[in-house]
């Protein structure tokens, strides 16, 4: 059995770097750069293969306990908990926060059957790649695989994939993930731009009002060679303090809402 998983994983990654090869000929311009990432390509997906086994047994085992707990109603507690995190720590982590509601709001369940719809087509894909790396037509005792160029290889793999997934299915799957992406992005983008913005007028405020007391006393420090930096180190220099207050701000901003999330999740309604 140990043999046969060797046989297995010594295949995948032939194949891998088979593939990577097959690329470098097919676009010689990146060659180069093509075959200093394939080592680290195929480090990569040996860790993931060596991982995935042990990722599904703590699935099954979460699954396992899960199911002891269920006569106790666990899930009763989840909001609870989350509700004292929220409450006590959501405004140090305001982007997080910001992104969870982001998702939350818009397309958190159709994300959830996407990745789900993704796996499946993954494991099939996975299974026939897995059977082809071990047929053999001619009965010669070496996979066909083996026996065929790195060109051939990779239109074999590719028209395999492309058996055995559902297009449909994957590319709805594909652009519900990337439009969630999208939206986080979005908050995201949003809440910093308006922070960046409103510090930067705040800090223009400021230089309007103390630029002229302070930039005497800086060029008294400055050597002479220097002292036409002085108005620009000053401008920045308010900049950075109205973007740090604007930033501070949105700060409480967020964690009173955190707040309000929190407690509307630890107090049953």
């Amino acid at each position: 059995m140990s043999a046969v998983k060797k046989q297995t994983k010594t295949s995948e990654e032939g194949t891998v770097a088979a593939m990577m090869d097959a690329a470098a000929e097919r676009l010689p311009k990146y060659a180069s750069y093509i075959q200093k990432a394939k080592p680290h390509v195929v480090t990569v997906c040996n860790l993931l293969d060596a991982l995935y086994p042990y990722l599904v047994q703590a699935w099954d085992m979460c699954q396992l306990v899960w199911k002891k707990m269920e006569p106790y109603n666990p899930q009763q507690f989840f909001p609870f908990i989350f509700g004292l995190i929220l409450c006590f720590f959501g405004g140090s982590y305001l982007t997080l926060v910001a992104a969870v509601e982001a998702v939350r709001m818009t397309t958190w369940d159709s994300m959830v059957k996407s990745a789900k719809v993704i796996h499946q087509n993954y494991e099939t894909a996975k299974e026939a790649s897995a059977k082809d790396d071990l047929e053999d037509k001619d009965g010669d005792g070496i996979a066909d695989v083996k026996q065929i160029s790195k060109q051939e290889l990779v239109h074999r793999k590719v028209y395999l994939i492309m058996k055995s997934v559902n297009p449909d299915q994957a590319s709805e799957a594909l652009a519900l993930i990337w439009g969630s992406m999208l939206s986080i992005i979005a908050t995201l983008r949003v809440q910093f731009a308006q922070a960046v913005t409103l510090g930067v007028s705040i800090g223009g405020m400021l230089h309007q009002n103390f630029a002229k007391m302070i930039e005497p006393k800086l060029d008294e420090i400055l050597p002479a060679e220097l002292k036409k930096w002085s108005p620009t180190i000053i401008r920045y220099f308010f900049r950075s303090i109205g973007v740090t207050f604007a930033w501070f701000m949105q700060r409480i901003i967020s964690g009173f809402h955190s707040a309000i999330r929190g407690g509307n999740l630890c107090v049953p309604r």
